[in-house]
């Protein structure tokens, strides 16, 4: 429990505890016995964040006492929500069906769009849809709500709500689609197809720069077909070669299996040309546009070529 105690609030240390592999039920249930000692406010967030990875009784034990904290913190009113919005999602995610109806009475503090799509994950499509649309009237609010619901819904259920979803992303700004799409990726390749995915991706181009796209390119591009793939990447290059946003390049980097190898190799002569001459080695070798960073891109652009490039500028910047 010390270590996810260790930097920012307990939730999201937890969270970063946790990381992509989630947690082995031993651990789960020794920080489960470690909270004992915390807050209210503490332990339900974390509480939730550890559903998932408890065994079944203590699962549903933990559900149990999250859902009683969040009651006695309704009935007072009082401070700041016991849950974050990630563990109202984890924990929405498990609510049984008696829970979730219960929680109808808390709409819409508690969050819609995880609650309607427990609802259809439950089997309860038409009840979610309702639920949606009842409380978020502006597409901007209503597309990522809905498209949780059709994710969640069985497949035969999708049909309807793919239509209505393809009319709402339409009335969406460029950058509204772009960040639907990056939020929500699996669910957007699943339901909206991967062609619209992609079109909403490459629309987060602005006027006010190619962040948004870059962003969502790679977020998307892992979901599609593999001749989609190439084609987020590609755009992602052209976007980031007329608009080199030093945000972005993490994301154009998470792209590289899918770039030309001369398209990869041309970011990385391009990004040490611009760090080299202006920063230290330790910089150049480890800093943002650093080797460290653009490994991936040197390992897709492979050959002697590139490598040769890369350690010119190395050899440049030592002097």
């Amino acid at each position: 429990m010390a270590r996810a105690r260790r930097g920012g609030s307990p939730a999201s240390a937890l969270a970063r505890l946790v990381g992509d592999e989630g947690l082995a039920p031993e651990t789960a249930l020794a920080l489960h016995h470690g909270l004992k000692a915390a807050s209210l406010e503490e332990r339900c967030g974390l509480l939730a964040r550890l559903i998932p990875w408890l065994p079944a009784p203590e699962r549903d034990a933990a559900i149990a006492e999250a859902l009683d904290g969040w009651r006695r913190w309704m009935a007072d009113a009082d401070g700041v929500s016991p849950f974050d919005p990630a563990s109202q999602d984890v924990l929405s995610s498990w609510l049984p069906e008696p829970a979730a109806l219960a929680m109808l009475e808390d709409m819409p503090i508690w969050p819609v769009g995880a609650l309607a799509a427990r609802f259809a994950a439950l089997g309860h499509t038409d009840r979610a849809r309702a639920l949606v649309m009842r409380w978020m009237e502006s597409p901007a609010y209503c597309a990522p709500a809905l498209l949780r619901v059709a994710a969640a819904a069985p497949p035969e259920a999708r049909a309807s709500l793919r239509a209505e979803l393809l009319s709402l992303v339409g009335e969406l700004s460029g950058s509204q689609r772009a960040t639907l799409v990056r939020e929500q990726p699996v669910a957007s390749a699943a339901v909206l197809g991967a062609e619209v995915t992609l079109a909403a991706a490459e629309a987060g181009a602005d006027e006010f720069g190619a962040y948004g796209a870059l962003a969502a390119l790679a977020a998307v591009a892992p979901q599609l077909p593999e001749p989609l793939r190439l084609r987020a990447a590609r755009r992602a290059a052209e976007l980031y070669r007329d608009d080199p946003d030093s945000d972005a390049l993490a994301h154009v980097v998470s792209l590289a299996p899918w770039l030309v190898p001369a398209e990869a190799a041309r970011l990385v002569a391009n990004t040490l040309g611009d760090v080299a001459p202006r920063n230290t080695v330790v910089s150049v070798l480890c800093g943002w546009g650093g080797i460290a960073q653009l490994a991936p891109l040197l390992a897709r652009a492979g050959g002697d070529e590139a490598l040769l490039a890369a350690a010119g500028e190395v050899q440049a910047a030592l002097g």
